[in-house]
């Protein structure tokens, strides 16, 4: 078992070498491409009043069974750099020994704070805690994310945090790292690697992606295939950014 005070000093140390890297530079609107299975809560550098709106129907094949999940994520910057983000998800199953069901499946509340943004390296960095919630239980979930800019084209993406839920004393490891390519004609392609550890298992999912923005407007897929087990999911991300 991983002690919670073990996990509490990684994540320290990773804080101060966040930190280390900005070399005072706060620039905000630094515009990086994101993720579709594993995005930001809000833009890094967000500018306040600015409020995203994210529709995602999920196809996700469990066994030799289908689930359908609809979620909405409402993202909005309270103030320079600091946003908020709620996402409900609604489900349908259509299980051969069950009926079929429609219901409100779980809900995720998430923080997110930049740390730094620094255009002449590249880099920037931030720090967010999400709260999932389920079945009337909840786990406490704090990350941090470094997001390099390589070219205009061409963005890395690892994040890592960990989890534990209310009540437990197992603590899982969570990890994410994509790599982005966008193109002049503004389609953006890419791969995301997302994973989770937990006493001595081991999930890994791999997510091949492609999107295009519209002017605000962004529209996404992706699938995502587990590598241990016969699981995958699909989904459509369709994003709308307005300023309040």
């Amino acid at each position: 078992m991983i002690s919670f005070r073990y996990c509490h000093f990684i994540f320290v140390l990773c804080f101060i070498s966040i930190n280390v890297n900005a070399q005072e530079d706060t620039t905000l609107d630094v515009e990086f491409a994101e993720p579709i299975f594993v995005d930001t809560a809000t833009d890094i550098g967000g500018e306040k009043g600015v409020l995203e709106v994210n529709a995602i129907p999920t196809i996700k094949k469990q066994g030799d069974e289908f689930v359908y999940e609809l979620g909405f994520e409402l993202e909005y910057v309270l103030f320079n750099n600091f946003g908020v983000e709620l996402e409900p998800i609604f489900s349908h199953s259509d299980l051969s020994n069950a009926k079929s069901s429609t219901t409100f499946n779980s809900l995720e509340l998430e923080t997110q704070y930049t740390l730094f943004t620094n255009t002449n390296s590249g880099f920037a960095g931030g720090i967010g805690i999400a709260v999932p919630i389920e079945d009337n239980d909840f786990e406490l979930e704090p990350f941090l994310l470094y997001i390099y800019k390589v070219n205009y084209n061409l963005s890395l993406h690892p994040r890592a945090g960990f989890g534990i839920g209310f009540g437990q004393q197992e603590v899982e490891f969570n990890y994410n790292f994509a790599v982005l390519y966008t193109f002049e004609t503004a389609i953006m392609a890419g791969l995301e690697i997302n994973g989770s550890y937990q006493e001595n298992e081991n999930n890994l999912f791999i997510a091949p992606q492609i999107g295009i923005e519209l002017n605000e407007l962004f529209l996404g897929t992706g699938v995502q295939i587990s590598t241990n087990s016969n699981q995958y999911n699909i989904t459509l991300r369709a994003v709308y950014e307005f300023l309040l």
